[in-house]
């Protein structure tokens, strides 16, 4: 098993923060200032963690693994939503409000939910990491 790197760390402690305040953000109130400079938080903190995971090779020692192929849905998904909710503010058509929503909650479910326990399996680094 390969050695926590220093790449790890941070790629574990974006997703770990990114999961809490995701989290805090589905369920508070939308449109608030607080909703917004929280989204904005857990953005960055979701292109660290695809930045990050670039790095990490651990599954297929340096090549790409089939995780892998979630850091350009991740980041096209960051991407059309933050389009989407501009838009939304420009034309005031619901379906790039439903079509921002539905792109961070994909992400939220699909890059930090599952993706993450993916990687809490017993044998991986970050089981290592945070179990012990």
């Amino acid at each position: 098993m390969a050695d926590i790197t220093p790449n790890m760390l941070a790629h574990a402690g974006a997703a770990f923060l990114a999961t809490g305040i995701g989290a805090g953000i589905i369920m508070a109130r939308k449109g608030t200032p607080m909703h917004k400079v929280l989204g904005w938080c857990w953005t960055v903190l979701l292109v660290i963690v695809s930045v990050t995971a670039f790095f990490i090779r651990t599954i297929n020692p340096g090549g790409f693994s089939p995780l892998h192929l979630l850091i350009p849905v991740t980041l096209g998904a960051l991407a059309l939503a933050i389009w989407s909710i501009r838009r939304f503010k420009r034309t005031k058509l619901d379906r790039y409000r439903r079509a921002h929503a539905s792109a961070m909650i994909g992400v939220f479910t699909g890059g930090l939910l599952i993706a993450g326990s993916l990687a809490l399996l017993p044998g991986r680094s970050i089981h290592t990491l945070v179990f012990g």
